[in-house]
């Protein structure tokens, strides 16, 4: 009996620390009183099909391809930059992830490149201020 009850809770507790609790790894915007409003024909459109597939402005790419066309468009476009994603009903939660967080790392890549030309120190060693400043020139703007 005890050999049952030791088998199974080893069981247990191997299946539970196979579990991965992946979420958002960035933080949420803080929320504004105010609704903005976007003007999305400026947009970069991403859209996450029922099969996974990733369409940006109706043309199918890759990972690496969304994060190229996400880097060039927000620097292109700076403070004016809007990210428009949108999924289909069926698409996995990791590829929403995996896109979201693609996105994130894309907009904090260009803002730690503009900290080290314009203070010579990475985003983490900034003031507020300074942080802010950066944060103003590449904004995350999204709609989803």
């Amino acid at each position: 009996m005890k050999l049952k009850l030791f088998i199974s809770c080893l069981f247990i507790l191997t299946l539970f620390s196979c579990i991965n609790d992946k979420g958002l790894v960035r933080e949420l915007p803080e929320v504004s009183e105010t609704k903005t409003e976007y003007d999305l024909s400026k947009a970069i459109n991403i859209y996450i099909d029922g099969n996974n597939q990733l369409l940006v402005d109706n043309e199918k790419v890759d990972i690496d391809e969304l994060k190229t066309k996400v880097r060039e468009y927000v620097y292109m476009n700076k403070s004016e930059s809007i990210i428009s994603l949108k999924n289909a009903p069926r698409s996995s939660y990791n590829t929403i992830i995996n896109v979201q967080e693609s996105i994130v790392g894309e907009i904090r890549n260009l803002r730690e490149i503009l900290s080290k030309e314009r203070y010579n120190t990475g985003l983490d060693s900034l003031t507020k201020e300074k942080l802010s400043e950066i944060q103003k020139i590449y904004p995350q703007n999204w709609v989803e």
